[in-house]
């Protein structure tokens, strides 16, 4: 009885499952063929209305990013890679900053990045240490999209630093990774915001020695752009921007900027420029111009003067006058440094001696009377002293180990070409010195001549 009961039941479920198969075939007919004659349209899929964004990221920064959905996942990875260029090496801090802004910018990321109403990468001085991290552990408590950015933020900022950097902010991980929760459900995490401050704070001891430092290198511009290769003006413009943004990171300004750009710019070696760039000075000593305090606008005009004359080729060209300044100069260092050359060589041969020894400190060597005191008539011309066999050398004068024929030296053969070499000597320092003092006075001249300085003139 039993077994009969069920295996009613299965032939009831299988027919049930028939059942349903030939509805299902039904259904994908019906799709399969379209809709029947008279049957209304389905209607059309629902789409959010658009919200106007510049980045996907921005779309909706109220929401959590769900990591269950591939495009929330998208938005992690690519806001977590690494910012363009090479890593933070812990010098140009402004131009790095002004990376982090622009990808926390395109992520939505400027409201954790604002704190008492400054954004950190431009007034980082004005906050403490303690201002971000309180900022930090208010928005790491309340779970939300925020803290989400935050882990975002921290991720593309260590994948955006050297390792030397990295390994410095690592010494004090305190400042950045956080404990979150309340005990024991305490999670620690690490947050962006810190870590940047970190960062920051590895790249400048404090806002009156960063804004010194910063005043320092603007009155300097005319040490910096002077040691430039080739005068580089965009390049100067750039570290000049640098500072003035570290100035602004103080929450101050200068009030000397045009005086030291003018003063920086007229190191540059280029006579057409300096001769240009005198004529705007002229102008705005005398009011003629007007120049915003700011720089700006002026240092872009600088630095379009400075393009056209690099792409025509003109930038640094010597013109007639610079080249024979050139020549003459290097002619002039040539005759100097082979007369330094030769007095040392000189020099060296006085102090050298047999085997290398000096004998500068050596006492005179002082020949015994006796080689000197010449033979008598009849006496003999050899003799022996000390076991040494000595010869009467008519030639030296003396007693020597040579006889007088075996004697290489001829007094009067001697005296003329001691003659001759000393008049010749004579004659060539003479020469010299009237070459050396001709092209100073013409070097010196031309300089003069020329009405600017003559580094900015000369050199190449």
């Amino acid at each position: 009885m039993a077994a009969q009961a069920n295996q009613a039941q299965i032939d009831a479920l299988n027919g049930q499952i028939a059942d349903l198969v030939t509805l299902v075939n039904q259904l994908q007919n019906q799709i399969n063929a379209g809709p029947a004659a008279g049957d209304p349209p389905p209607p059309p899929p629902v789409v959010p209305p658009a919200v106007f964004a510049r980045d996907p990221a921005q779309v909706n920064q109220v929401n959590l990013l769900n990591y269950n959905d591939r495009k929330d996942t998208d938005i992690y990875k690519n806001g977590s890679a690494a910012l363009p260029g090479d890593a933070f090496d812990g010098t140009n801090l402004t131009i790095w900053l002004g990376k982090v802004e622009s990808r926390a910018t395109s992520l939505g990321m400027l409201p954790i990045l604002t704190i008492g109403g400054h954004l950190m990468t431009k007034r980082y001085a004005d906050m403490t240490q303690e201002q971000v991290r309180l900022a930090a552990i208010t928005y790491q408590n309340a779970r939300g999209r925020t803290a989400q950015n935050a882990a975002i933020l921290y991720n593309f900022l260590s994948a955006s630093i050297t390792d030397e950097v990295l390994a410095k902010v690592n010494t004090e991980p305190g400042r950045y990774v956080l404990p979150i929760g309340v005990a024991p459900n305490i999670e620690m995490v690490n947050d962006g915001i810190c870590f940047l401050k970190a960062i920051i704070d590895y790249s400048i001891t404090n806002s009156r020695s960063s804004a010194s430092a910063a005043r320092t290198a603007l009155s300097s511009l005319d040490v910096y752009i002077a040691s430039l290769p080739d005068s580089d003006i965009k390049k100067a413009n750039l570290y000049i921007k640098g500072k003035l943004n570290e100035l602004a990171a103080c929450g101050e300004t200068t009030t000397d900027l045009i005086d030291n750009l003018f003063k920086g710019y007229f190191k540059a070696k280029d006579i057409a420029f300096t001769q240009w760039l005198q004529r705007i000075k002229d102008d705005w000593t005398d009011r003629r111009e007007q120049i915003n305090p700011n720089g700006l606008a002026f240092m872009q005009r600088v630095e379009n003067y400075y393009k056209d004359r690099l792409n025509s080729g003109e930038w640094m060209k010597l013109s007639e006058d610079q080249a024979t300044i050139l020549a003459l100069k290097t002619q002039l260092q040539n005759v100097t440094k082979d007369k330094k050359d030769k007095k040392d060589k000189k020099g060296k041969k006085g102090k050298g001696g047999k085997g290398g020894k000096d004998k500068e400190n050596k006492e005179p060597y002082e020949k015994p009377a006796w080689k000197k005191k010449a033979p008598k008539d009849g006496e003999k011309q050899q003799k022996e002293v000390d076991g040494k066999t000595y010869h009467w050398c008519i030639h030296h004068k003396e007693w020597t180990m040579h006889s007088s024929s075996e004697c290489r030296k001829k007094s009067e053969t001697k005296e003329k070409d001691d003659k001759k070499k000393s008049k010749k000597s004579e004659k060539k320092s003479k020469v010299e010195n009237l070459t050396l003092k001709v092209l100073q006075t013409i070097a010196e001249h031309v300089d003069q001549g020329a009405g600017t300085d003559s580094e900015s003139c000369c050199s190449p």
